[in-house]
């Protein structure tokens, strides 16, 4: 499957696409239900291309427990700064 590099360990592969963006929905669900887990390293979507890249896989839903960006009703940022020491959500990960 091209557009991809599988990651050490059992599962999972990275985008070796330049933009995200110029990947297919089909591409992308695939390749999930390849590797189960895909990482989309150095990517330079604004908030639309965000949007835009997101909206081909599903229907966008506003997240009710944080607030979004200015620029988009449907885009959460999720940051933690070196001084913090809780991340998003208290936990490793996020899935909403």
């Amino acid at each position: 499957m091209s557009g991809w590099r599988r990651l050490a360990g059992p599962f999972g592969a990275g985008c070796v696409t330049p933009s995200a963006a110029d990947l297919s929905a089909q591409a992308i669900v695939e390749a999930l239900n390849r590797y189960q887990l895909l990482v989309f390293p150095a990517q330079t979507l604004d908030v639309a291309g965000f949007e835009q890249l997101a909206r081909r896989l599903g229907e966008l839903d506003r997240y009710p427990f944080a607030a979004p960006l200015d620029a988009s009703e449907f885009v959460v940022p999720i940051i933690k700064d070196r001084h913090e020491q809780h991340n998003f959500g208290g936990d490793w990960h996020t899935d909403t």
